[in-house]
């Protein structure tokens, strides 16, 4: 009885070493490529100079007046105790003045506005 619970143990310790060393190598790969794949370049550009506010005929705007990529204008809208979030267009900012506009539905209150911005 001893002998196969050495045995049965021994086994035990083999597959817990090989599991081991496959979890290490799995997480060196992924440290390795994925620091190559998601690494952005130095000349990476985003949309700068950004703002968002909230008009007084209840539209929400967001804009950038400067960099590359896209931005869209985020609200919060609410109604009786209740909240959603409206997102407007992603429009091209490209150096150039670009602007996200985006509206409550009927009856629901435009409460603040945020900006999102991607490459």
């Amino acid at each position: 009885m001893i002998l196969s619970h050495r045995i049965h143990t021994e086994g035990f310790k083999m597959r817990t070493m090989r599991t081991r060393a496959a979890v290490a190598t799995s997480c060196v790969l992924a440290a390795v490529f994925g620091s190559i794949v998601f690494t952005a370049s130095p000349a990476a550009a985003v949309p700068l100079n950004c703002d968002a506010a909230v008009a007084s005929n209840g539209v929400g705007s967001a804009w950038c007046s400067n960099g590359t990529g896209q931005v869209r204008v985020a609200i919060g809208c609410e109604r009786w105790g209740w909240w959603q979030t409206v997102y407007g267009p992603w429009v091209d900012v490209n150096g150039t003045y670009a602007a996200s506009h985006a509206s409550c539905p009927f009856t629901w209150g435009i409460r603040w506005a945020g900006v999102g911005g991607r490459r």
